[in-house]
């Protein structure tokens, strides 16, 4: 399985929660997996470069542009071009334009489950462009969700 990790905050100078949980979770997945395969995103390239090298060989890393509005442009455009079975981010926030599976049936084009179609993962060696993508995201505060009144317009709407 190839998965997306977005590492955007993991490697940040001054880690708070959600940076350690995602640097942390990022280690620990290239201790305990050497069966699939990661491509880890970064949103610039000031990343220590011997950290990086001290992940294993199914670890490749992927510096991505714009470092503005960087999940709603740079991420979903690059998971768009280059599709990953999952793609997981830890910080709450999912591209807005994500990858879906499109069916033709008859004359008509349909948005459907994955699972619902015998999709090929690779064609001729190369990866499927029609297939979907998996998403995981981790929600770290729904005190929005409880304590609305606490939270302004913008918090609550991103």
């Amino acid at each position: 399985m190839l998965i997306g990790y977005d590492a955007s905050r993991a490697f940040v100078r001054e880690a708070t929660g959600t940076e350690n949980y995602s640097l942390n979770l990022l280690k620990a997945l290239a201790r305990i997996d050497r069966k699939n395969r990661y491509r880890v995103y970064l949103r610039d390239s000031n990343y220590p470069t011997i950290q990086l090298s001290q992940f294993p060989t199914n670890f490749k890393f992927k510096v991505i542009r714009p470092s503005r509005l960087w999940t709603q442009f740079g991420l979903a455009l690059e998971t768009w071009r280059a599709p990953v079975d999952l793609l997981f981010v830890p910080a709450h926030t999912l591209p807005i334009l994500r990858r879906q599976c499109l069916a033709l049936f008859g004359n008509e084009v349909r948005i459907v489950r994955r699972n619902t179609l015998n999709v090929t993962p690779k064609r001729n060696g190369h990866r499927n462009p029609n297939r979907s993508t998996k998403y995981v995201v981790t929600i770290h505060d729904l005190g929005v969700e409880y304590l609305p009144n606490y939270h302004k317009f913008p918090q609550r709407y991103y």
